[in-house]
């Protein structure tokens, strides 16, 4: 896999500006690099089979609620997004936001990482968290809906 990398690298330096599009799949691995496209370079490889590792304790069945399955959201539920792409982060201690939570208008619920700093999601106004759709650690999407709210 290095050297194919080097290859790539060894490509685009020779080729210089001569080339608009360059597209490298391999055994699962995909690249592309397009000039013309102001979007970022999008780069993924097969997921990697996890090594089970012996449980501690028998496997507990989990509800619904607790694999942030959504669930039927009601009809007047409101949604909260991630306003860029980043790292989800609970919030610490008692300030961490748990479904049934009443929240006024201002309070954070969550923050976002990008570049090493946490930015602050907010209640857009008063209301009770219904649902969560992400965990501490996970990466999120611009607009991706984190919350919902009534």
């Amino acid at each position: 896999m290095n050297q194919d990398l080097q290859d790539i690298l060894d490509f685009i330096k020779e080729a210089g500006n001569d080339f608009t599009t360059l597209t490298v799949e391999k055994e699962g691995f995909f690249f592309e690099l397009d000039k013309s496209k102001p979007e970022p370079v999008c780069i993924t490889q097969p997921a990697v089979a996890a090594v089970p590792t012996p449980a501690a304790e028998p496997a507990v069945q989990q509800t619904a609620e607790e694999k942030n399955d959504e669930p039927q959201k009601p009809d007047n539920a409101k949604e909260i997004k991630s306003p860029l792409v980043g790292i989800f982060r609970e919030l610490e201690g008692a300030r961490k936001v748990k479904i049934g939570d009443k929240l006024k208008k201002g309070d954070t619920v969550c923050n976002i990482e990008a570049m090493k700093l946490l930015n602050d999601l907010n209640m857009p106004e008063d209301g009770e968290i219904v649902w969560i759709a992400a965990s501490d650690g996970d990466a999120v999407e611009y607009d991706q809906v984190l919350f919902h709210y009534i």
